[in-house]
């Protein structure tokens, strides 16, 4: 049995460069006239790779191919093939292989198929892959403590054996181990443990090709937090830093609580960056002073906007910040937006942070707005007052309370103005809304990873002459994910219902849900999914369902592509989803990238419907 220490497959691997260098050489003199005569490389083959898979090996290569649809219609280059590159991608193969367990992997003299008049080039590599080095048996821990901190050390350690992942009978890699280093040290941390240092020792079975694993653990004092300096604070009193932060003077040590800490803290919205340093010393001081350094953001800010659509024609915004009001993390925004949809929409959020607990913002927006739409044309001003409460990092909750009056210029109810004595072109509005969203998709205007979803519930007629009962729910949900380098699949699905409870059953229009628009199902214009009246227009429904699919994929530059379906429609009942009634459309679109998103073209087409117009969408951002 040979003991050896990092780097883990050193002498195996100086034995397989010289035997790779030797077979080099047999390669070297054939394959450089091909790479003087600029021959392409236009296919390269694996065999033999069982464990490790094509892509696997592709991404520690230099040489590459390009699929004829690449080449042909986006004029991609080929790779120009270089024996002297083969063979430095050989070797970094070999290097790979032996890096994931296989110290005595073999890479064959590789087969190079060149065809003259085409000046092409394919390459076909095999591996013999030979057995993995296993794990023999558990770790085994050496542990260096102070006395009173012994027993904890040892503790610590043996949790930690079951979030390893190299255990008995598992393949040894190199990045597991590197891995399960960080493991051992975050759990260390974590336990207010912040001088950690995890070494190993690997003992191989070369007959057997199995290695143990001894981990030796200097722990170090178990720390706890001191006190908080906190620089960088002008305006703002560094006691709004302090108030949130998520561990006190004493606490044990704790890098999550500094990370939550800091994100709280850049969740006031009042500072540009916040940064934490734990004051560790060449000592090893068991108490850790916290520095936290803190820029706050400008005072005033100011953002304004042109642009144009396809359903909201020219439109025009400005939006206005003033932050650190009176010295303090509060805030207050003003909105004004125009549009064909929205002649005006005029909106003031002031936003109150730590307000009732720490992690929650008490928000308060008064609105004034005309929405002027196919089937309706309203304006509406009020009021809303909102809590929202910091559930985790990627999770939020609100509580809110609504009030508006809403007076009706033009809709598709017209001709029975009133019911039962209640006018429907003027009426109040009073409602409560609760729900939750849980986000961690990313990146923000290009998301490739992650879910977003989001619940939530409103309960309108509560009081203040407000005639209409009637509840909503909608959930959605959608999902980011890469596929293959480059492809992104992302998908979006929405339900919503709406219903009335008690006294009037009625809705009122612009409560009610509509399908069919840029946002919504391309293959119909803007609220042309779903029931209409004897003029054609949109009536809206009590039920909706929407599901689109999209595969998007860069082309040149900023410039990238996306094909998608879309299916979904509205029912005029609550509480149904027949899926018989679901429409479909597929298109496809391009994405230009700037600096407010995404600006983006779509052209989508109804399948299976008598309806068969194409339809076209321009806007700015992602479809979801």
């Amino acid at each position: 049995m040979l003991r050896f220490k990092r780097p883990t497959t050193n002498d195996y691997r100086r034995r397989m460069k010289k035997r790779s260098s030797l077979m080099l050489l047999f390669l070297l003199f054939p394959a450089a006239l091909l790479a003087q005569d600029g021959y392409e490389l236009t296919d390269l083959t694996f065999r033999g790779n069982e464990t490790l898979s094509d892509g696997d090996l592709l991404d520690r290569m230099q040489m590459f191919t390009v699929s004829w649809f690449s080449h042909t219609f986006l004029f991609k280059d080929r790779f120009e093939f270089s024996a002297e590159i083969l063979a430095s991608d050989l070797e970094e193969l070999t290097r790979f292989y032996q890096s994931q367990g296989f110290l005595s992997v073999k890479l064959l003299r590789p087969e190079v198929k060149s065809f003259r008049e085409e000046k092409e080039v394919e390459v076909t590599i095999t591996i013999e892959e030979g057995p993995p080095v296993t794990i023999a048996e558990k770790p085994r821990f050496r542990f260096i403590a102070a006395s009173h901190d012994s027993a904890r050390v040892e503790e610590i350690a043996l949790d930690s054996t079951s979030v390893l992942q190299l255990r008995p009978g598992e393949r040894f890699h190199d990045a597991a181990l590197v891995a399960d280093q960080s493991r051992l040290i975050t759990r260390y941390t974590e336990q207010g443990f912040p001088y950690v240092k995890a070494d190993y020792t690997l003992n191989v079975d070369t007959v057997q090709n199995t290695v143990i694993i001894d981990w030796s653990i200097d722990a170090g004092p178990q720390c706890s937090f001191g006190d908080v300096n906190v620089t960088g604070a002008e305006k703002i009193p560094p006691d709004a830093v302090i108030n949130n932060l998520q561990f006190y003077k004493g606490q044990v040590f704790s890098p999550r609580a500094i990370d939550e800490s800091q994100q709280e803290v850049f969740a006031l919205g009042a500072f540009r960056s916040v940064s934490f340093q734990a004051a560790l010393s060449d000592r090893r001081s068991s108490v850790i002073p916290i520095n936290i350094d803190v820029r706050e953001a400008p005072g005033f800010k100011s953002k304004f906007g042109l642009g144009i659509g396809t359903e909201t024609g020219f439109r025009a915004s400005a939006n206005v910040d003033f932050l650190a009001l009176f010295g303090t993390t509060r805030s207050l925004n003003v909105k004004a937006k125009h549009s064909k949809l929205e002649p005006y929409n005029f909106t003031l959020t002031y936003t109150n942070p730590d307000f009732p607990t720490t992690r929650s913002n008490f928000i308060l927006s008064p609105f004034f707005r005309r929405e002027k739409e196919k089937s309706f044309d309203v304006r509406r001003f009020g009021s809303s007052a909102s809590v929202q409460h910091r559930l985790s990092p990627f999770t939020n909750g609100f509580v809110t309370y609504a009030f508006e009056r809403v007076d009706v210029y033009e809709s598709v109810f017209d001709s029975a103005q009133f019911i039962a004595g209640i006018n429907l072109m003027a009426y109040n509005k009073s409602s409560i809304s609760t729900g939750a969203t849980y986000d961690d998709s990313a990146p923000l205007f290009k998301p490739n990873s992650g879910v977003y979803i989001a619940l939530a519930f409103q309960l309108s007629g509560l009081g203040l002459n407000s005639p209409f009962h009637f509840m909503k729910s909608s959930f959605e949900v959608r999902r980011y994910q890469r596929v293959s380098e480059p492809l992104v699949f992302a998908t979006r699905w929405k339900i919503g219902f709406a219903n009335t409870y008690t006294g009037i059953r009625f809705i009122p229009v612009e409560e009610r849900y509509f399908s069919g628009g840029s946002n919504s199902v391309r293959g119909w214009s803007r609220q042309r999914l779903g029931p209409v009246d004897e003029s054609d227009k949109p009536l809206g429904g009590r039920s909706l369902m929407e599901l689109n699919n999209e595969l998007r994929f860069p082309l040149i530059g900023v410039v990238s592509g996306v094909v998608f379906s879309d299916i979904g429609n509205v029912w005029t009942s609550a509480y149904t989803l027949r899926w018989g009634d679901l429409r479909t459309s597929f298109g496809a679109g391009i994405r230009i990238d700037s600096p407010v998103g995404p600006i983006r073209f779509d052209v989508a087409r109804p399948f299976f419907d008598p309806e068969k117009r194409v339809q076209f969408h321009l806007d700015v951002g992602q479809a979801f």
